[in-house]
C-alpha cells in the first residue's frame, strides 16, 4: 500500500450469497467474487440436473457433458489466473497471518 494511501480509499468489498468473507482491502475483488459465486451457482445447477434427469435421457447427458467441458474450462483458466497473479501478489504483501492462511488453502 502506498504510505499515503489510507483505509477510506479502498473499494467497497462486494458480498454475494455463499460467499465466506469479503475483507478489507486495497485491491478491488469484485470480479473474484463473481466468478466464485457463478462457479457455485453452475456446480448446484450441475448436481440437480444430475440428480432429475433419467439415465436413459442420453440427449440430455451429452448436452450436460458438454456444458461440463465449458465450465471446467473456464474454472480451470481462473484458478490458473488466481495461481499465476493474486497468490503471489498476496504473499508478497500479506502479512504472516496471510501467508499462513495462504498456504493453509494450497
Amino acid at each position: 500500500m502506498n504510505p499515503t494511501t489510507t483505509h477510506r480509499d479502498w473499494p467497497v468489498q462486494l458480498t454475494l450469497p455463499g460467499q465466506a468473507a469479503a475483507p478489507e482491502g486495497p485491491v478491488d475483488m469484485q470480479m473474484m467474487y463473481v466468478m466464485h459465486h457463478a462457479f457455485r451457482r453452475d456446480l448446484a445447477a450441475f448436481a440437480s440436473a444430475a440428480q432429475h434427469t433419467p439415465a436413459e435421457d442420453r440427449t440430455t447427458w451429452r448436452l450436460l457433458a458438454a456444458r461440463w467441458r465449458i465450465f471446467a474450462e473456464v474454472l480451470h483458466n481462473h484458478h490458473s489466473g488466481e495461481d499465476a497473479g493474486l497468490w503471489p501478489w498476496l504473499t508478497e504483501h500479506g502479512t504472516a497471518d496471510d501467508r499462513v492462511t495462504l498456504e493453509a488453502m494450497e
